[in-house]
């Protein structure tokens, strides 16, 4: 089974401090599989399946892991990965493993001893504290006055004692604890409900997410044919006070461990409120023919907030949710709620800000979904150190991120990114390491276990792989030139420029159709000194430019004292159209470009004597490189 790379073992050893051994599998390791190779594999060893919505499905276990007949559960294999699981006992692992094990069965006529089943994760679920737990009582016991109290407090009138009894609630003063269970249905961990200084209800997680493999749901849901996913541990009690039977997942990540929970539903009712991304990228994986997506701009927030605000019945405003049968042919109607999210929220559609970069937030917006960047410099100007802390500012901020470094070996970058996590030198500060080294740990980041010149073929399935498993919303691959590798037959007739504009097209198909965000890294093709670099110094043909959504240059310049100065400069801006520049100071200890940023935008500045901004006077038949230049000439002291 595929895992996540643990990025912190490769800096440990960097920085000396000693660890235990673990197995790591890198996204190049896993092979490809195709569904009918499966199949066929399958057939050939007399296992009968149904090709299902998203796994094939036997009503037994293939390969005997259960010899009497006192258990029985279905058997999933994925039909994009191959990763099995078998319900009877728990077990999953690769279908390498599985093909394997069943030549061998039919090779001895199935004398074989029981198998010994792949590694699994060590990864349990974390106990919630005694003392926690003994704030709350079971929900079918307390009292009608502390009930009614604490539902009042958390404005969940609407919910009955009976409702909770069946989710196994356990209820508190001002707060309750509703169970997460596996596919064992035994509980790993606990969906806590209280109000903050604010006065709002939150919601937070006591104990693991086993990274999204724990639901929370009541057993009526799952002998349903349909069922509404939501996000929220209160949706999911509003739509069963009114008996819609629904299931509440985390809208980030929808693990393939998690698909043959809900293989059997006929259709799938998708209600995420304001995630209409994620809402689509959960309905593409779970196959489009049966999921809806309430997507009507009142129905936005969430099956609570339409119930306490309306007290409508929730049935209704399930009906109204849409297919995305046919994504490739839309016309007005089927844009018109975006065009209209568009128009009235134009600030969230700005992206997600930068913390450690405010002045590029104030350029670009934000971080937006399914847009392609392109970045470049010249080298040695620092590309992999700024885009190591661009992305772990997002990762930080929960972007699911995928890091394909071909130039670098995964461990610096590792370093480099955890260094600049920690914001202090750690080779002097050995005895914070495990502090920062567990909070990066449970970061939603990945590498690519690739060095030099790959193959697009191959990067771009274990991209795609990575995708599917992780719901990824960044993928950075540091450099593109080391992508353009190939076969010497294939060398011989195509050369590099159109080898690289089959990179740029990959990865723009890709991240349009999967909503995901990808920054690439273009060398600059080779400029006279002291020129400054335009749109134009990218290496390749003009395809780069035109098919990137934003694309950032680091500048550098030479100062009096034989220092070198540095700026990124935003040459393109699809979005909002607005260009400017932002001064990088670099902290050597902290290996970061966070601190003392002075943005310009719009070519304006103030000057730090003055309080008025500085006139600049363009001239709207010069260039914008020709403004630029002229800018930076005219205020050269300033910015020094």
């Amino acid at each position: 089974m595929l895992r996540r790379m643990n990025v912190v073992v490769c800096a440990r050893r960097l920085f000396g401090v000693c660890t235990a051994k673990r197995s790591v599998q890198s996204l190049s390791d896993v092979p490809v599989v195709y569904v009918s190779k499966m199949k066929s594999v399958l057939s050939a060893n007399k296992v009968s399946f149904e090709d299902g919505f998203t796994c094939l499905t036997t009503t037994s276990c293939p390969v005997g892991c259960r010899k009497d007949n006192s258990y029985s559960g279905n058997f999933y294999v994925n039909k994009v990965t191959g990763l099995f699981v078998c319900h009877a006992c728990g077990q999953m692992g690769q279908w390498q493993w599985l093909e394997r094990r069943l030549t061998d069965m039919k090779r001895l006529k199935g004398d074989i001893s029981p198998p010994v089943f792949p590694e699994q994760s060590s990864a349990r679920p974390e106990s919630v504290p005694d003392d926690v737990l003994s704030r709350f009582q079971p929900a079918s016991t307390v009292s009608d006055k502390q009930l009614s109290k604490c539902l009042g407090l958390l404005g969940l009138k609407h919910v009955k004692r009976e409702q909770l009894a069946r989710l196994g609630a356990m209820v508190g003063k001002s707060e309750i604890l509703l169970p997460l269970r596996g596919s064992n249905q035994n509980i790993g961990a606990w969906k806590h409900f209280f109000r903050d200084d604010a006065n709002s209800l939150q919601e937070n997680m006591l104990g693991n997410r086993l990274t999204g493999q724990l639901l929370l749901s009541n057993e009526e849901a799952w002998h349903s044919d349909n069922v509404v996913l939501v996000t929220s541990g209160a949706d999911l009690l509003a739509l069963t006070s009114q008996k819609v039977p629904a299931i509440c997942v985390e809208p980030q990540l929808l693990p393939q461990e998690v698909l043959p929970r809900l293989e059997h539903f006929k259709q799938i009712c998708i209600w995420f409120g304001e995630h209409q991304l994620q809402a689509q990228r959960v309905a593409r994986k779970l196959g489009l023919s049966r999921c809806r997506i309430v997507r009507a701009p009142e129905l936005r927030k969430g099956p609570h907030e339409v119930l306490v605000a309306s007290g409508d019945k929730l049935a209704s405003k399930v009906k109204l949710a849409e297919s995305l049968l046919h994504p490739a042919i839309v016309s007005f109607s089927n844009l018109r709620h975006e065009v209209l999210d568009a128009v009235t929220r134009q600030d969230k559609n700005r992206g997600l800000p930068w913390n450690r970069f405010p002045a590029l937030t104030s350029v670009l917006g934000g971080f937006r979904d399914g847009e392609l960047t392109i970045l470049t410099g010249p080298t040695g100007s620092g590309k992999t150190t700024f885009l190591s802390e661009y992305s772990l500012d997002l990762c930080q901020q929960g972007v699911s991120t995928l890091w394909g470094s071909f130039e670098i070996r995964n461990t610096r970058l590792a370093k480099t990114m955890l260094t600049q996590m920690a914001g202090m030198n750690l080779e002097k500060n050995l005895h914070r390491f495990d502090e920062f080294a567990d909070n990066m740990e449970q970061l939603p980041l990945h590498f690519l276990d690739f060095h030099g010149q790959q193959p697009l073929k191959t990067v771009m399935n274990a991209v795609n792989h990575a995708q599917y498993v992780y719901d990824l919303g960044h993928v950075i691959i540091d450099n593109v030139q080391f992508m353009l590798g190939l076969g010497d037959s294939e060398s011989r007739f195509i050369d590099r420029f159109y080898r690289q504009d089959q990179v740029i097209q990959a990865f723009r198909s890709f991240a349009t159709a999967t909503n995901c965000h990808v920054t690439l890294v273009v060398h600059p093709r080779k400029e006279t000194e002291g020129v400054d670099l335009t749109v134009n110094s990218i290496f390749g043909s003009a395809k780069a430019s035109q098919e990137a959504d934003n694309i950032l240059i680091i500048q550098t310049t030479a100062t009096s004292d034989m220092k070198q100065r540095k700026f990124l400069q935003v040459c393109k801006n699809r979005f909002s159209g607005d260009l400017g520049i932002m001064q990088l100071n670099f902290n050597k200890d902290a290996m970061s470009f966070a601190k003392k940023t002075t943005p310009v935008k719009n070519m304006e500045v103030k000057s730090p004597k003055e309080e008025e901004p500085l006139e600049v006077h363009l001239d709207l038949g010069k260039s914008k490189l020709d403004q630029f230049e002229l800018f930076m000439k005219t205020h050269a002291n300033m910015l020094k």
